[in-house]
C-alpha cells in the first residue's frame, strides 16, 4: 500500500468514526408530537379589496408571518415540540358575502387553513408541516379595545393529520391558539374606513401594542 492509498483509508476511516450512524437531523422529516410550546408571532393581516364604509364588497383576507426570532424562539413545547425555534406561516379566507368596516367588526372572520412549516434547532430531525383547521371568530374572541387600543383576535383551530395532497402532518388533533394583536388602533382602523380615506388594507402584527403569539 503506498503512502496516499494509506492517507486515503485513514481519512475514511475517521470520518466513519467522527460520523454517528443514524442521526436524526440526516434523516428525511419527521411527524411532529406533543406540543409546539409559546411561539412568538409577527404577521400581516392583507384585505383585497379594501374594506370601506359605504361600500359592500365581497373580501378576499390573507394571512403571513414568522414564528420565533434569533432572541425569542419557540418555547416551553413538548416530545418533538421542545426541538422548535421557529417557522413561517400563510393562510386565505376566501370571502363569502359581500361585506364593510361595520359588518366586519361584528362578524369578524370565518373558518379557514393555516400552513405553518416549522424551523428546528440545529442537529435535530426536520418536521413537517402544520395544517391547522381554524375555526370562525366568535363575537368574544374579537376585541376591538385591546392592548394599548388595539384589535385583539383570538382564534382556535386544530392541527390535521393530513394536508389536501395526503402528506402526514406535524401535531395533528393537537389544539392550537393564536392571539393577534394589531399596531394599529381600532380608531385608526375606524378612520381608514371613513371616506374619505380610501379603504382599509389590513393590520400588522409587530409588536406595536403587544405580543402576537402561536401556541399549542
Amino acid at each position: 500500500m503506498t503512502f496516499k492509498q494509506l492517507s486515503v483509508a485513514l481519512a475514511t476511516v475517521a470520518l466513519i468514526t467522527l460520523t454517528p450512524a443514524g442521526d436524526a437531523y440526516s434523516l428525511g422529516p419527521g411527524v411532529g408530537t406533543g406540543t409546539t410550546g409559546l411561539c412568538p408571532m409577527t404577521a400581516k393581516i392583507t384585505f383585497a379589496p379594501k374594506l370601506r364604509e359605504g361600500t359592500l364588497s365581497v373580501v378576499d383576507t390573507k394571512i403571513s408571518g414568522k414564528l420565533g426570532t434569533k432572541t425569542s424562539p419557540c418555547s416551553g413545547g413538548t416530545d418533538s415540540g421542545v426541538t422548535l425555534v421557529g417557522g413561517s406561516l400563510k393562510g386565505a379566507i376566501k370571502g363569502s358575502a359581500a361585506a364593510t368596516c361595520s359588518t366586519w367588526e361584528k362578524d369578524g372572520f370565518g373558518p379557514f387553513q393555516l400552513t405553518v412549516k416549522w424551523k428546528v434547532a440545529k442537529r435535530t430531525r426536520q418536521l413537517f408541516p402544520t395544517t391547522i383547521d381554524v375555526a370562525a371568530t366568535l363575537p368574544d374572541e374579537f376585541n376591538l379595545s385591546g392592548p394599548g387600543g388595539s384589535v385583539q383576535m383570538t382564534f382556535h383551530g386544530q392541527g390535521e393529520a393530513t394536508n389536501a395532497k395526503g402528506e402526514p402532518q406535524s401535531f395533528s388533533e393537537a389544539p392550537f391558539t393564536i392571539v393577534a394583536t394589531t399596531d394599529q388602533t381600532f380608531v385608526e382602523f375606524v378612520n381608514a374606513c371613513r371616506p374619505p380615506s380610501k379603504g382599509a388594507k389590513g393590520f400588522t402584527l409587530t409588536g406595536v401594542n403587544g405580543a402576537s403569539t402561536l401556541s399549542s
